[in-house]
């Protein structure tokens, strides 16, 4: 992740991907039972969701602190220097030292909330909830031995509700 700091962000618009400035697309979405403001993140959704659904215009979007965003936009106007091997390096490195993983009990207390919204040209929508408890990481695995829901979110399909919306 570090050495993408100073790349800005993605989505996807008529099927090609765009690199969009870091921060620089919000929205504020209820998760959690409350608002919460979430940001445009270049995720491998963009490319899985385009692949098994066909749609053209995609943004993944996550949640971060106000103050989390506007760091996002700062970091944007440092790309040239973000993007120098020696301060990636001083920068991984700074990790290593300073930053551990969340132990055992975190991992399966933990949850996420997925949230996704489908849009037709017509501007017809269907939104859908998953709440996922207990963080699993399925990083020893190899090709040809994942369980399905490592395939990405967009394998999944939100209900049929009749209405002719693709998804």
């Amino acid at each position: 992740m570090i050495e993408h700091l100073g790349e800005g962000g993605a989505v996807r618009e008529g099927g090609r991907l765009v690199t969009i400035p870091a921060g620089s697309r919000t929205r504020t979405v209820r998760l959690g039972g409350r608002e919460r403001l979430v940001v445009a993140v270049p995720w491998g959704d963009l490319a899985t969701a385009h692949a098994s659904t066909g749609i053209e215009n995609i943004t993944t979007w996550m949640s971060f602190p106000k103050a989390q965003v506007r760091g996002m936009r700062l970091l944007g106007l440092l790309g040239p220097l973000l993007r120098r091997k020696a301060v990636i390096k001083a920068l991984q490195a700074l990790v290593d030292r300073r930053v551990t993983g969340p132990n055992e009990q975190v991992r399966e207390s933990g949850s996420s909330e997925i949230w996704g919204r489908v849009e037709a040209p017509d501007g017809r929508a269907v939104e859908g909830r998953v709440r996922a408890r207990g963080l699993q990481v399925h990083g020893d695995r190899v090709a040809g031995d994942r369980p399905p829901h490592a395939r990405g979110a967009a394998c999944g399909r939100l209900p049929d509700a009749g209405d002719g919306v693709r998804r």
